[in-house]
């Protein structure tokens, strides 16, 4: 099922029955496509839909509005996220309100942010990201960023299509 429009912003999403003993786990494959890349990367990684798509659901309908983050370059805005959502002072509480990332995507290293003016829903996406153990953080430098832009209503839609 494809939902949304691949060349801005679109979830693909399908239940592989061969991957699943019964329906417990849904077990399937979850892409992003975000101005026409594909997201994860350009591996097929098994998603677990049943708890992929509920914490996904969450995510998108709780995306914070903020002008200023908005107006940023991809690279300002994705690395202010990044720091908002995975703080460097331990003793900060993160801010989730711009993550969107599937868990199936995080564990291979990929990050996905939106953030709202209030009309628009920018999307901010970066793959095959270098995790630095000894700083327990991703490095963000020369890292290729995809954005798009898609109308809050637009992306109202794709979140009310979104289920299992």
């Amino acid at each position: 099922m494809i939902l949304g429009n691949p060349d801005k912003f679109a979830i693909i999403m399908e239940v592989v029955s061969d991957w699943n003993i019964d329906q417990s786990f849904n077990n399937g494959v979850l892409i992003f496509s975000i101005g026409g890349k594909s997201y994860p990367s350009n591996e097929i990684v098994n998603a677990t839909l049943n708890s992929e798509i509920p914490h996904l659901k969450v995510c998108i309908e709780n995306i914070g509005i903020n002008e200023r983050l908005f107006l940023l370059s991809k690279e300002a805005a994705f690395t202010e996220i990044y720091n908002l959502r995975f703080p460097e002072d331990w003793n900060m509480e993160p801010d989730y309100r711009y993550d969107i990332t599937p868990l199936s995507f995080a564990d291979n290293n990929c990050l996905v942010f939106a953030v709202s003016d209030g009309k628009q829903v920018r999307i901010l996406a970066a793959a095959n990201l270098e995790y630095i153990i000894t700083d327990s953080r991703y490095n963000l430098n020369n890292i290729e960023i995809s954005e798009t832009f898609i109308s809050t209503a637009d992306f109202d839609e794709i979140l009310s299509k979104l289920s299992v």
